[in-house]
């Protein structure tokens, strides 16, 4: 299974406002406007979509499994399985979901420098690996918190952009674990959420090493694994890759 690359930096831009996206802003609106126009209406608002997604025939613009075009409208709640409870996340996704939202950018990890605790535990503490900074000793509970947000998501007809380890706070981590830990953890969620269809692999965030061919092969490591390929994306790649970005 392979995701999308082409249209990470108009999302990125969707779903937060920062300096760089600004500065960009103008060169997406084009490209946008134009897949707009080539996108037939083929069903109305209120359809459900079916996940997982895939890539239109003409690589253009994203369908659902019934074929109708998915227009990604998102928000941004990166912190959201680190400083939530499930019922939480349930009030805010139903809210959400009454805007029109169909999309959530959600960091599976989550530290100090994004909002949350230092040691990178959720709100009530429950911490992502059983050894702090070992990527090889992830804790089933907190990744079993991780699911139920995404399943929630699910339910309210949502596709959410997973960031695995992102790389504008973990990125040193990533630099401690080396290579082989970085595709072992990368195999081990694919593994894990490979039957999940309403996920989009995302990587990345503020990537600005990505021309770091070391910095660049961690990455990548974690985004290779053969029961759920996932695509790297960094400030500076958007590529078209293959046919299908699903969870």
């Amino acid at each position: 299974m392979s995701i999308v690359r082409a249209l990470a930096g108009f999302v990125s831009c969707a779903l937060i406002v920062a300096s760089s996206c600004t500065r960009t802003m103008p060169l997406v609106a084009s490209a946008f406007s134009a897949v707009v126009e080539d996108v037939p209406s083929t069903a109305p608002s209120s359809s459900r979509p079916r996940y997982p997604l895939a890539v239109s025939s003409n690589r253009r613009y994203l369908v659902d499994q019934d074929n109708i075009p998915f227009l990604m409208v998102g928000d941004a709640p990166q912190t959201l399985i680190a400083n939530l409870s499930v019922a939480d996340a349930e009030i805010y996704m139903a809210n959400r979901q009454k805007y029109g939202i169909n999309t959530l950018w959600i960091n599976l990890l989550c530290n100090y420098s994004d909002g949350c605790n230092k040691d990178a535990s959720t709100f009530d503490g429950i911490a992502p690996f059983v050894t702090s900074g070992d990527l090889s000793t992830p804790n089933p509970a907190y990744f079993q918190r991780a699911d139920e947000m995404v399943k929630v998501a699910e339910a309210h007809d949502m596709v959410v952009l997973l960031d695995p380890i992102e790389t504008s706070s973990w990125l040193g981590m990533l630099r401690a674990n080396g290579t082989d830990a970085a595709f072992t953890y990368g195999r081990w969620l694919g593994n894990r959420y490979k039957d999940f269809p309403n996920i989009v692999w995302m990587h990345g965030n503020d990537f600005q090493s990505w021309r770091d061919t070391a910095d660049d092969a961690l990455v990548q490591a974690v985004a290779r694994n053969p029961d759920h390929r996932q695509e790297p994306y960094s400030h500076g790649r958007t590529q078209l890759s293959d046919e299908r970005i699903t969870g």
